[in-house]
């Protein structure tokens, strides 16, 4: 009998850690933590999550995203940025009380999201154009 591999993942909406058997790659499943419905990812997860992103650097992050081919990857350095950017802008404009400084770290906020979004239109390009290479 052959030993049941469990793999990782995070729910997209919590990203609360999670386990399952590879058997259940592709059912659909819901969080234990906040109840969202999602897909459970193939077996691929489990090695992309143990790649550690969160210990790198922004900059190298954003390097890493320009000039990663495989689009899992892409994905999971993406995801990592614009959770990092995100929390910190939040907490930057919290604990802001001034107009002027609260204006300017939003205004840099639209600029790296434009950045971000600019981005990922790239990447789904990427992916249209490897989808009707391979249909």
């Amino acid at each position: 009998m052959q030993k049941k591999q469990l793999i990782k993942f995070r729910c997209p909406k919590c990203d609360q850690l999670l386990r399952t058997d590879d058997e259940l790659s592709g059912t659909e499943t819901k969080c234990p933590s906040c109840s969202f419905m999602f897909i459970v990812p193939d077996a691929m997860a489990d090695a992309l999550f143990s790649y550690n992103y969160k210990n790198l650097s922004d900059a190298r992050l954003e390097k890493l995203l320009a000039n990663e081919s495989d689009l899992g990857k892409r994905d999971i350095i993406f995801e990592e940025l614009t959770k990092r950017f995100t929390n910190y802008y939040i907490h930057l404009l919290d604990n802001e009380s001034g107009a002027k400084k609260r204006f300017d770290i939003a205004k840099e906020l639209k600029t790296r999201l434009i950045s971000y979004f600019l981005m990922l239109r790239t990447l789904s390009r990427k992916l249209i154009s490897y989808l009707s290479r391979e249909l």
